[in-house]
């Protein structure tokens, strides 16, 4: 498997029909989404996870509903939702300009991809990208980002529960005094170097070019005071760590 924040190479694009997608637009998990508020997008935003209903507890509590309520139209999730979502990953953090050929050709390379779905995420795209078998997701299951056109899109398995999604957004910081026009594949060699699992540069609310700080994602918090000490630059400029908190008193 390549490295994900490895720039990949030539993609292949392939079109194939495209069905209905169930709306689970909450699953969105962009860490620096805009938050709607008079921060200019500056506060990390924390999007709540999407939450699945649980299982019934007993065999015939369909039925029950039914007996109760006669009027009410009650019907059993199909089994092949469930195969879908086992052959699903959720990516999150596309910029507007990635366009679907450019993302289908990204992740054709671990697998045969049956359905691409994007809708729009306030400054960015989440899509849902379907793959032929569950053997693809093998591969993806502990990548947690991956390149696309030079910009680091992140990535979550739809199968994902609610806990672990959120340990892939428990540990950050910020990487601040990037030079202009500074993007992911710019910092590629710096994530590697300090085990970053992500590493996303957000963009401006106003002008979407790139703000002068990354989002740096953790596996624990360990991780994170190790890469801290280790001293960054890039273009012969030295790099600064802050805390997510700082990130209004960074400059854009």
């Amino acid at each position: 498997v390549d490295k994900p924040l490895t720039p990949p190479g030539p993609v292949e694009t392939t079109s194939t029909k495209k069905t209905s997608q169930p709306d689970t637009s909450s699953l969105n998990a962009s860490q620096h989404a805009f938050a709607g508020n008079n921060d200019k997008g500056k506060s990390p935003e924390i999007t709540s996870a999407v939450s699945f209903p649980e299982r019934a507890a007993f065999s015939n509590a369909s039925k029950a509903a039914v007996q109760f309520q006669p009027t009410l139209y009650y019907a059993s999730a199909a089994p092949n939702d469930a195969d879908e979502h086992a052959r699903t990953p959720v990516v999150t953090d596309i910029p507007l300009f990635i366009i679907n050929a450019l993302l289908r050709g990204t992740f054709s390379r671990y697998g045969n991809i049956t359905r691409c779905h994007t809708h729009l995420s306030k400054l960015y795209c989440t899509a849902y990208i379907t793959f032929e078998s569950t053997g693809a997701l093998q591969n993806l299951d502990s990548t947690w980002s991956i390149l696309c056109g030079g910009h680091c899109l992140r990535i979550c398995p739809a199968t994902f529960l609610p806990d672990q999604r959120a340990e892939r957004r428990a540990y950050i910081t910020l990487l601040a005094s990037l030079s202009c026009s500074t993007i992911a594949v710019d910092l590629a060699e710096i994530a590697d170097e300090v085990s970053a699992k992500s590493i996303n540069v957000p963009f401006s609310i106003n002008s979407y070019n790139p703000k002068p700080y990354a989002y740096c994602h953790f596996a624990s918090e360990t991780a994170i005071e190790n890469a801290k000490s280790i001293l960054c630059a890039l273009k012969k400029v030295g790099l600064t760590w802050h805390s997510p908190n700082e990130v209004i008193s960074l400059c854009h």
